[in-house]
């Protein structure tokens, strides 16, 4: 329920007003950032805390806190040229591709790792220019 890998959606970042890709739908309660913007020393992550009571329920709290704190727009790590990838890392030129890491040249493909030139894949590891 966490974990939205590949639905994405164009809406705007709540810290600077920029159009962006995200992972949150446009009418989510919850706030997003432009991870760059989210990443950056530009904000105070420690201005959200809250003071946890005994008075009300753990899953209270949490569901408070979690519509306080931002969110960065997708999970996307050491991205070249693959902004529509989510939940990915070390990736250069890729589209639509999710759960994956270090691929290069990949599109619409979930759970790849070390793979390039290859395109609607599903849990491939090192392969090739695959189909």
């Amino acid at each position: 329920m966490f974990r939205n890998e590949k639905s994405l959606y164009k809406r705007k970042c709540n810290a600077t007003g920029e159009t962006i890709i995200s992972i949150y739908s446009p009418d989510s309660p919850i706030i997003v950032y432009d991870q760059k913007y989210w990443w950056s020393d530009q904000r105070d992550p420690c201005q959200f805390g809250i003071t946890y009571t005994i008075q009300e329920t753990f899953f209270s709290q949490y569901g408070k806190l979690m519509m306080q704190v931002p969110m960065p727009n997708v999970y996307n790590t050491n991205g070249e040229n693959s902004d529509y990838c989510n939940h990915v890392g070390d990736m250069k030129d890729c589209y639509l591709v999710s759960a994956s890491w270090y691929c290069q040249n990949c599109m619409y493909g979930s759970k790849l790792w070390n793979c390039k030139d290859c395109y609607d894949m599903l849990e491939c590891i090192t392969s090739e220019r695959c189909r």
